[in-house]
């Protein structure tokens, strides 16, 4: 959100935005995406769960948890915009309300 924007010009572009990002949802190389990342973040389970043995098997463990974690939060970040972008939409909501009702 811009600084210089008004709560009603707020509210605009976190609906445009919200919308973009039900419609990147839709697109049907949004579910392909999803299905490569959730392989290749299932490809990497057992060395994810890999005994570490040492200071180099441990470090390797840890790099490959961060890879994983990385690859799935890719597939539940626009889900989270989303979410995060519907409770702006209703506190903007009640703010405009509020002054509406003040006026």
């Amino acid at each position: 959100m811009e600084v210089d924007q008004t709560p009603e010009e707020e509210l605009q572009a976190a609906i445009e935005t919200r919308q973009e990002f039900r419609d990147l949802l839709k697109v049907p190389a949004w579910d392909r995406l999803v299905r490569i990342a959730e392989e290749q973040a299932r490809g990497r389970v057992a060395d994810v769960l890999m005994q570490a043995t040492g200071l180099d098997s441990l470090i390797k463990v840890e790099y490959e948890k961060g890879i994983r974690a990385g690859i799935l939060s890719v597939v539940q970040l626009p889900a989270l915009i989303i979410e995060s972008l519907d409770n702006d939409i209703e506190a903007l909501s009640a703010q405009l309300e509020d002054q509406t009702d003040g006026d």
